[in-house]
């Protein structure tokens, strides 16, 4: 298992360094993609400010409901949305209506802070709403039938979706299937200090091909010392690991935060139990 994880890894290691070098983003910018009329799940931490930027239009108005009003703090101007959690609360809905009259649902839960290391900088996300073509979708189920994608393309492919610009992002015929993004216990401890506790993982995004699952997890450095992240580490059943950025700069840098690209045959939830 580790051998083939530490070869898939030496294999990935180039594509991933020629993702970040390509992309036009900031390497500490996450993108959520938002498809019309579905929740785009977000899970806070308790005093960690998170800052929305909404791709092509600007906001009109962001509506809390009741339950919410003392228990999140949140701020518009132009495109951007910051928000930042009081306490922690379970998944509710939050509307944001931008200047084009769409409505984008947000699904926003908070938890409490592991550490007292929370970053002064806020977590950033970049929103980019997908729309599928019925000509799209005919195109990637034909590509689903004529060639599934291989350990190599979901990696690369979610590696694209969350840093490369839009137009690098191809279809391979893998499609969204729900996580849950509650913060989850990833590591074991080594002497990098990956230790559970030490680095906060939060689960993004997933999809799914015919034989295999991608997940891909949010990694941020909740300590004052740098940490080397390393495949053999995690905790869990994969397949392959792949770390966009395999270092975490110490907590309140740019540099605090990576992406982790798990390969597993089963759901995230199953596969790290």
């Amino acid at each position: 298992m580790r051998n083939l994880m530490n070869r898939v890894f030496n294999l990935l290691s180039v594509l991933v360094l020629a993702l970040a070098f390509a992309s036009n983003a900031n390497a500490s910018s996450l993108r959520l993609l938002n498809t019309p009329g579905d929740p785009i799940p977000l899970g806070l931490i308790t005093g960690q400010e998170v800052e929305l930027f909404f791709d092509g239009t600007g906001l009109e108005e962001v509506g809390v409901p009741l339950s919410l009003k003392d228990k999140i703090h949140t701020q518009s101007i132009d495109s951007r949305l910051w928000i930042t959690a009081k306490v922690p609360f379970d998944p509710t809905r939050v509307l944001v209506k931008d200047s084009l009259g769409n409505i984008n649902i947000l699904l926003l839960s908070a938890k409490i802070k592991i550490t007292n290391n929370t970053s002064n900088l806020p977590v950033k996300y970049q929103v980019v709403t997908k729309k599928i073509t019925p000509q799209k979708q005919k195109h990637q189920a034909e590509q689903s039938n004529w060639k599934q994608p291989t350990i190599v393309d979901l990696t690369r492919f979610a590696a694209q979706t969350f840093y490369a610009p839009e137009r690098l992002v191809k279809p391979i015929g893998a499609i969204r299937v729900p996580i849950d993004t509650t913060p989850v216990g990833l590591f074991v401890c080594s002497e990098n200090m990956a230790c559970n506790g030490n680095v906060e993982a939060m689960p993004m995004a997933a999809w799914r091909s015919q034989n295999h699952y991608v997940s891909a997890v949010m990694l941020k450095n909740q300590t004052k010392s740098q940490i080397m992240l390393d495949p053999r580490d995690l905790q869990g059943r994969w397949k392959a690991a792949t770390f966009q950025f395999n270092r975490l700069g110490s907590a309140g840098l740019p540099t605090d935060i990576s992406v982790v690209y798990l390969i597993s045959v089963s759901p995230f939830g199953q596969s790290l139990n």
